[in-house]
């Protein structure tokens, strides 16, 4: 996967001074192989580093973290060290959340401002969650419920292997339940643009949900779709690599709502 740059962060293609350095916060239960691929797809002058939360891969043996703020400050320090130079946040589902907790966080910490916020597949901070919630199902439901939800995203091997089922549902329960209970501070607008991406099929969210993440920046929104369901991620990823990077060049701050397929 790449170097270990610190618990938290994985280097797949470290680059000595790039002009930007991209990090890549996860969906639930995923680590950093959700982003297999991201560092050698982006522009030579781009580095991608991804997050790598405990209790998965790598991490197995660490304790969950059910708790998007905890999460945020934890990946705040262990960023803190690479951003010296322009970087931009990107999440997707979960990651969305925590990498909007995160920003602020760095503010906080006197840390400088990401020059954008990349929000994917993800509610707006304010607004409820209105799924049925899953986390306090047993396993069996818990499994089937999500596979339900977000056609099929559980693999198979582990649904029939119990000792896999071991492994993966421990993290994917701590995620689904840091995202069904967040409850977000209250935090002045961002001093950055935001860009949200929603999929074309994502039954989860509709466009109110997405939008409604306008009022996070005093710096510029948009509101972009991918051609897909939830892990558009992974079928639109080289789709999803070009929008990122084209809204990663120079414009005017403005308010566009846009399909990038």
């Amino acid at each position: 996967m790449g170097a270990l740059t610190n618990s938290w962060l994985v280097r797949p293609a470290p680059k000595r001074a790039p002009a930007l350095r991209l990090f890549c916060l996860p969906y639930a239960g995923a680590g950093p192989s959700a982003f297999r691929g991201w560092a050698q797809s982006v522009s030579t002058d781009v580095e991608a580093l991804y997050v790598h939360l405990p209790g998965r891969e790598s991490r197995l043996r660490e304790p969950n973290v059910p708790d998007i703020s905890r999460l945020a400050l934890e990946i705040a320090e262990a960023i803190a060290p690479f951003t010296h130079q322009p970087f931009a946040l990107f999440g997707h589902s979960l990651g969305a959340l925590v990498a909007f907790e995160l920003a602020h966080c760095l503010r906080r910490n006197g840390s400088p401002a990401p020059v954008r916020l990349f929000a994917s597949a993800s509610r707006a901070p304010q607004l409820p969650y209105q799924l049925p919630r899953l986390h306090t199902l047993d396993e069996d439901q818990f499994l089937q419920q999500i596979n339900e939800r977000y056609d099929g995203s559980v693999p198979r091997e582990v649904l029939e292997d119990a000792e896999l089922r071991a492994l993966v549902v421990p993290a994917l329960r701590a995620d689904f339940a840091a995202l069904e209970t967040y409850d977000r501070h209250a935090h002045p607008a961002l001093d950055c643009p935001i860009t949200v991406f929603g999929g074309s099929r994502d039954r989860t969210l509709d466009d109110r949900a997405l939008e409604s993440w306008s009022v996070h920046s005093a710096d510029g929104f948009r509101y972009r779709t991918v051609d897909g369901g939830h892990f558009f991620l992974q079928s639109g990823r080289q789709q999803l690599i070009a929008a990122i990077e084209e809204d990663l060049r120079p414009s005017p701050a403005s308010l566009v709502v846009e399909g990038c397929v």
